[in-house]
């Protein structure tokens, strides 16, 4: 199985349920918070965005051997 890559883990933020209209990668605490219920950012769809980060950054990303 492929690796996902920084651009799937966009393509995931993109097309979970609700659009996140945040940038993840830069957003603070406090602008997710306050996105959160003017519905900038849905609840279900802020972990599945990170999980998705995770994967194309953390465990996509270069090793060490």
């Amino acid at each position: 199985m492929e690796r996902p890559s920084r651009r799937d883990a966009d393509i995931a933020a993109a097309s979970a349920e609700a659009p996140i209209i945040l940038k993840l990668d830069n957003a603070a605490m406090s602008d997710i918070a306050q996105a959160l219920p003017s519905g900038q950012v849905d609840a279900a769809a802020l972990p599945k965005a990170y999980v998705a980060r995770i994967e194309a950054y953390d465990r996509g990303g270069p090793a060490l051997k």
